[in-house]
């Protein structure tokens, strides 16, 4: 069984998180690859795409704009 509907959070201060860097093998080097203002701007497109992804596979998506406090880096 799939879901028909999900809820998802479009990210507001998503920025490189340099204490997740510390113990991430995914994260660790990516500080030498943009600016926190990229690093947003890619994870804000890919955020876009997963939502028009799912609503083109006929997936209700509820989506939650995220706020400014507490700031959420990942």
């Amino acid at each position: 069984m799939s879901a028909s509907s999900v809820m998802i959070v479009r990210p507001k201060n998503f920025m490189f998180n340099e204490e997740a860097a510390i113990s991430n093998k995914f994260v660790a080097g990516q500080s030498e690859t943009g600016t926190n203002d990229s690093v947003k701007a890619t994870a804000m497109a890919e955020f876009n795409n997963f939502e028009k992804i799912l609503k083109e596979k006929g997936i209700d998506v509820i989506t939650i704009e995220d706020t400014d406090t507490p700031i959420k880096p990942d």
